[in-house]
């Protein structure tokens, strides 16, 4: 077999003009560099799971022996002026503008004439799913460690004025199966605010969406319920709420009060069921940010 030869997409910030970066869209101009690369500078060693737009592997990058994550996007699932448009890379965009120990490290896209090729950091340790899944609940100690880096990572992506929009049990990768280093990972979903504009397209994950996401009236603060779900699923194994179909799931994350949702946290300590209240109050206004999140005492003082 022959080795198939991809151009490289440059995506530094340097080299991104941005056309149109409204709530509704996320237009992007990638300038090509005069560079090439060879897909066969990546070996591909085993498969890791299937995102909402292509698989996803593991793989060794030959030239320099380190591994990382290739995700597959097929040009022919999009309108070809999305692939001409280069909106389809709207993920791989934002995470070059970022650069946080807590973020997923994004290196380079390739393409050829089916496909493109995201490169990014690897996690080895999984997702935050499979590590509910395999303890069931897990300990106070081990949540206010990873709730200091998701926070951490949010202050940061916030004040980029950037809302991610998806962080779930699933997005939230770790470094290794023996460490709580964790990186947020999926800024498909992803969108950024400007002052006095809400957010209106309803995008995320169904358990996770704030009421206010669900009224297609939102903004940074929605990541902070969805954050407060999450909490409450790691302390107690359980989601916060279920329903017949999901439009009864959405009417229940609409009408649910914050009491309601606490009613699932009485065998954990009071400051840590004070912790999640305050992430999850149903009114943004009334709900704490990211930054005083970071600052609560269930985080600085253990349990």
């Amino acid at each position: 077999m022959g080795c198939t030869v991809a151009r490289k997409r440059c995506i530094s910030s340097d080299k991104i003009s941005i056309i149109d970066t409204s709530p509704m869209q996320f237009k992007s101009k990638i300038i090509d560099n005069n560079q090439t690369s060879h897909l066969s500078d990546y070996a591909s060693l085993s498969f890791l799971g299937v995102g909402a737009f292509g698989e996803v592997l593991s793989v060794r990058h030959i030239p320099t022996g380190t591994y990382r994550a290739q995700k597959i996007i097929k040009k022919s699932n999009f309108r070809y002026e999305d692939v001409i448009s280069g909106v389809i890379l709207k993920e791989s965009l934002i995470l070059s503008r970022l650069n946080h120990p807590n973020v997923i490290k994004f290196y380079e896209v390739l393409e050829d004439s089916y496909n493109y090729y995201i490169i990014t950091e690897l996690c080895e340790g999984g997702s935050l799913r499979e590590r509910v899944n395999k303890f069931n609940q897990i300990p106070e100690t081990m949540v206010i460690e990873i709730m200091k880096q998701i926070l951490d990572a949010l202050c940061y992506i916030h004040n980029k004025n950037l809302v991610h929009c998806d962080i779930k049990l699933e997005n939230i990768l770790l470094t290794s199966s023996s460490s709580n280093v964790i990186k947020i990972a999926d800024f498909g979903c992803s969108q950024f605010i400007e002052p006095e504009t809400n957010l209106n397209r309803l995008c995320g994950s169904l358990h996770y969406l704030a009421p206010e996401v669900i009224k297609n009236n939102y903004r940074e603060k929605a990541d902070i319920w969805s954050c407060g779900i999450l909490a409450l699923i790691m302390l107690t194994g359980a989601l916060p709420y279920s329903g017949n179909n999901k439009e009864a799931i959405k009417e229940k994350i609409k009408s649910i009060t914050t009491n309601e949702l606490l009613e699932k946290m009485s065998q954990v300590s009071f400051e840590a069921q004070d912790f999640v209240r305050q992430m999850l109050e149903t009114d943004p206004d009334k709900r704490i940010t990211a930054e005083n999140a970071r600052k609560h005492p269930w985080l600085n003082t253990g349990v």
